[in-house]
């Protein structure tokens, strides 16, 4: 009886499977804006900017083509973060967040490839 497949096969099939690492650099400009007519309601602009990855986490080689996208996520606790935008164009690399209300968030970054495998979240920045 032969086996099909074996060890090599299956870590082939983990390497196409391995997460996709980012590697980010944030950049955040804070502003606060009025509701216009005197009310209490503020906004506050997150600014984001990251370096887009060129490797996996299993170390091999990542080319700009197989990325598909990024994911921004934030959230007031950090085991709790919600995505808040999808980019879905590998050569944007920054992008302004506007919440809603005031106070610190958790900013994290996750890139994923052309075959729909999402990396890790990035380490998360406290703004």
């Amino acid at each position: 009886m032969q086996i099909h497949g074996g060890i090599p096969n299956l870590l082939n099939g983990l390497m196409k499977t391995a997460a996709l690492l980012v590697s980010l650099l944030f950049t955040f400009v804070l502003q606060a804006c009025g509701g216009g007519g005197g009310g209490n309601e503020t906004s506050t602009a997150k600014y984001v900017r990251w370096i887009p990855p060129s490797t996996r986490s299993d170390g091999s080689y990542l080319p700009l083509s197989s990325l598909a996208g990024y994911r921004i996520y934030y959230g007031a606790v950090e085991t709790d973060l919600q995505p808040v935008a999808d980019i879905s164009d590998n050569t944007i690399h920054e992008y302004t967040l506007t919440l809603a209300g005031s106070g610190d968030y958790y900013i994290g970054v996750t890139a994923y490839d052309t075959s729909g495998l999402e990396s890790e979240i990035s380490n998360l920045v406290l703004k």
